[in-house]
């Protein structure tokens, strides 16, 4: 009804909010361990980088993908039948999150992101998006196809939408 779909958008975007603060946290610890610190480059923890993806987190990855996931699993149906895997259910909600799905998303946090970054003028939040989608379009072609098949084989959706939020962040990062 009319209360329960803000509810669940809420707690997707809390969720996924909550798992993109904590990976972030995991990750600048990790990239100052890795990469280094000197004087020259300094990598101090950078609390301002947590927020923006705890707000992308909130705003656009949770909601986006509790719709998004919810419109496949109603267009394609359920991936087992009879307790058995739907095979070709699985790879049509394989192939359609790809596309229709993360690729538009991409889109949307390489432009948001950009903004949340300090990035004011069209252009620039355009050049943003078109700097870093397309190697993360075609890096995704082999990491999330992999991931959503695991999400529509093995997992439901609440328990994949913590799964893909650790997932994108990580892929984010390498991107980032």
């Amino acid at each position: 009804g009319g209360v329960a779909m803000p509810r669940l958008l809420l707690r997707a975007g809390l969720t996924s909010s909550g798992i993109m603060t904590v990976a972030d946290v995991i990750a600048q610890n990790i990239e100052r361990q890795v990469l280094g610190s000197t004087p020259e480059k300094p990598r101090e923890y950078d609390p301002h980088r947590t927020v923006r993806f705890a707000v992308v987190g909130l705003t656009l990855h949770g909601p986006y993908f509790q719709r998004g996931f919810a419109m496949v699993d109603r267009h394609f149906g359920p991936s087992l039948l009879h307790g058995k895997p739907a095979w070709t259910v699985i790879g049509k909600k394989v192939l359609s999150t790809q596309f229709a799905l993360n690729a538009p998303f991409m889109v949307l946090l390489f432009g948001w992101m950009g903004m949340l970054e300090g990035r004011r003028e069209g252009v620039e939040i355009w050049d943003n998006v078109v700097q870093k989608w397309p190697a993360a379009f075609w890096a995704g072609n082999l990491f999330w196809p992999c991931a959503n098949f695991l999400n529509f084989r093995f997992l439901n959706f609440l328990g994949f939408l913590g799964f893909l939020s650790f997932l994108d962040f990580l892929d984010f990062l390498s991107f980032h």
